[in-house]
């Protein structure tokens, strides 16, 4: 009797005579459960797609840690030497963060200086890749940046052209409070891909923003890349530490996910919820084939009676019901599988033949060429 359970569980998914409409319930229940595992796996790939294409970019130009608020003087260069014979930390870059207003002789706009040596920006692979105009050869002395490409093009400058800072702090004289300002030349463009930082960075050599910032000698922070980003925190530790041990202990130790936190807690919190609510609509599917099996047991009454009669149990009767159920929501989570990820692999394919067919029938774009452009990065 036992081995023939699975026979008779699979024969009671066939349509028998007077069954259509339980046939046709189990038969939405199957299609159902594999619509709710495909829509959780396309969903989830665009969130998984989106966060890490985001925190790329984010890590791309950040690093995983950086110091801030290092008073002294003269010491930071020791300092980045030391923090780079960690053995988690790939490498640490001095930096200069400061606020300038950019202005043009038709245009004038709020912006943020970033400031690194030549061999820095060098290092980063994203901003070694974004260079879309000029050359990385120039960028030295004290009177070469390069701009952000979305922040040129407000300003409606380009390579080769001059921009005018003027910094927030003015310089004291017998006349008053003077602004500071200065003129820098364009050697090259960046376009890291992130409007946040396209639309508003300078970058500037280091010497130069040292001059312009009036801070000889010094950085506002040390930006630390991770050779291993599980080992943030262990890593943080130690750099506590490390810094009270060199008699810095006023700088302050801050991570990306402090600095970000605004992205990085609503796309932890939006996740959670999406997961949720996806995995609500595979519950939902598999409330449909409880239903129905009910609706089998009722149509089987005289099976189960024939099945009484010849010995078989109470509980080999309940299992050949949970082999018909089951057996329904396996193969549909299967069948769901393989198209959530065949539609993960082909989205570039299947919104191009989307748009292709509601511009044929409407004359309406139905996606920007971006999006469809997009895609092959946000899903994974």
């Amino acid at each position: 009797m036992q081995a023939i359970i699975p026979f008779i569980g699979l024969r009671y998914l066939r349509p028998q005579k007077g069954e259509a409409f339980t046939f046709i319930v189990a038969l939405f229940s199957f299609f159902g459960m594999i619509l709710g595992v495909a829509t959780l796996i396309v969903v989830m790939s665009v969130m998984n797609g989106f966060r890490d294409e985001l925190f790329s970019k984010i890590l791309g130009v950040n690093g995983h840690l950086a110091i801030t608020d290092i008073k002294a003087e003269r010491t930071y260069d020791p300092l980045v030497d030391i923090i780079e014979k960690h053995p988690y930390i790939e490498y640490a870059t001095p930096l200069i963060y400061g606020q300038v207003l950019a202005t043009t002789d038709s245009y004038s706009t709020g912006a943020l200086v970033r400031s690194m040596s030549p061999e820095s920006f060098l290092k980063r692979k994203i901003f070694r890749e974004s260079l879309i105009s000029g050359d990385l050869n120039n960028f030295y002395g004290k009177d070469k940046v390069i701009l952000g490409a979305g922040l040129a093009r407000k300003l409606g400058v380009t390579v080769g052209q001059r921009i005018q800072l003027v910094a927030p702090e003015g310089s004291v004289s017998p006349f008053g409070l003077i602004p500071r300002n200065k003129s820098y030349y364009i050697v090259g463009l960046s376009e890291v891909g992130m409007s946040q930082y396209d639309t508003t960075t300078i970058y500037m050599p280091l010497e130069a923003a040292q001059l312009f910032f009036k801070m000889p000698h010094r950085v506002s922070e040390i930006d630390i890349v991770l050779n291993d980003s599980t080992k943030l925190d262990e890593t943080k530790r130690d750099l506590k530490q490390l810094l009270f041990d060199n008699r810095q202990p006023y700088a302050y130790i801050i991570d990306w996910r402090q600095k970000h936190a605004g992205f990085y807690h609503v796309l932890l919190v939006e996740q959670s919820v999406m997961f949720i609510i996806l995995f609500l609509i595979v519950l939902v599917a598999s409330f449909n084939i409880i239903s129905s099996m009910i609706m089998l047991v009722r149509s089987k009454f005289k099976d189960i009676a024939i099945l009484r009669t010849m010995g078989a149990s109470k509980r080999k009767i309940l299992f050949i019901f949970l082999f018909s159920g089951s057996f329904i929501g396996v193969v549909g989570i299967l069948f769901g599988t393989a198209a959530g990820l065949l539609i993960c692999s082909n989205i570039s394919t299947i919104f191009e033949t989307l748009q292709h067919w509601t511009h044929s029938l409407t004359g309406i774009q139905l996606f920007d060429q971006a999006i469809i452009s997009a895609c092959n990065f946000l899903f994974i």
